[in-house]
């Protein structure tokens, strides 16, 4: 019979048998040895040795019995915490499906729901955060940065990987609004650029007075040329961007000159 696994609120796995909950103790050649996760708490002696996922030693729990109510709580955690990183769902709804059939002796078990809730939050942060800064040009973007929270591809330009790397960051209607304005906006930004890169560069579009935000480029150094190149990729981005329409009539590269 396949071993039973779950989760524990650290994410460590603990093993379960004959309804009783165990914790790793340590590894030896290739014998797994697991004890009681009462240990602490009341001394218990209970212990299993797995060897190629097989019981081959079992030393009795002396001092409880086996909590069916807990063990099924740790299973609700493990499919909360699961539902809260494989969906979209609300915070409010994946713990509602986890939730939602529970006795009450399971639940009372089961930590508090403002601690569930911060449990799913904290779930969500962690698959959701950033990869760290790249130290070189030859890093490769997951797919789940390439789109915006709509679904809509969000990076619609990459050079590649050398040391000229453009990386040109906007959306289809973005870019359909640009090449309806007169006057657009540019602007050079260099504290928030990552290391490798010089400067993150924004064009704004200017409609009835409304500045709007439009593209964003991250630019491996200020020289005219790669502004020059970059400019270029637009056009092919969108035609008639800077084509037969002449738009924008202005270009303003100092966002300052708004004042």
């Amino acid at each position: 019979m396949a071993l039973e696994y779950v989760l524990s609120e650290k994410n460590k796995y603990m093993l379960i048998y004959h309804g009783f909950l165990h914790v790793k103790e340590r590894e030896h050649d290739n014998k797994t040895y697991w004890k009681c996760s009462e240990y602490k708490k009341i001394h218990c002696k209970g212990r299993l040795h797995v060897v190629d996922d097989k019981i081959t030693k079992f030393i009795e729990h002396n001092n409880h019995v086996p909590n069916a109510a807990k063990i099924e709580a740790k299973k609700v955690i493990s499919i909360l915490k699961k539902n809260a990183s494989q969906t979209t769902l609300s915070t409010h709804s994946v713990l509602g499906n986890a939730v939602m059939q529970v006795t009450s002796a399971v639940s009372a078990e089961m930590s508090s729901i403002n601690t569930l809730k911060r449990t799913i939050q904290r779930v969500r942060q962690k698959e959701e955060a950033a990869p760290a800064n790249p130290s070189n040009f030859e890093f490769i973007i997951p797919d789940q940065y390439r789109y915006n929270s709509n679904g809509e591809l969000f990076l619609k330009f990459d050079s590649g990987p050398t040391e000229s790397r453009i990386l040109i960051f906007t959306t289809q209607q973005n870019l359909d609004f640009m090449s309806e304005c007169d006057n657009w906006f540019c602007d050079g930004t260099f504290s928030v650029a990552p290391p490798i890169f010089a400067q993150l560069y924004t064009i704004h579009g200017v409609c009835y007075s409304n500045v709007i935000p439009s593209v964003y480029v991250l630019l491996p150094d200020k020289k005219e040329k790669t502004y020059r190149h970059m400019f270029e990729i637009l056009k092919s981005l969108k035609n008639n961007m800077l084509g037969a329409t002449s738009h924008p009539k202005k270009k303003f590269t100092e966002i300052e000159q708004l004042k």
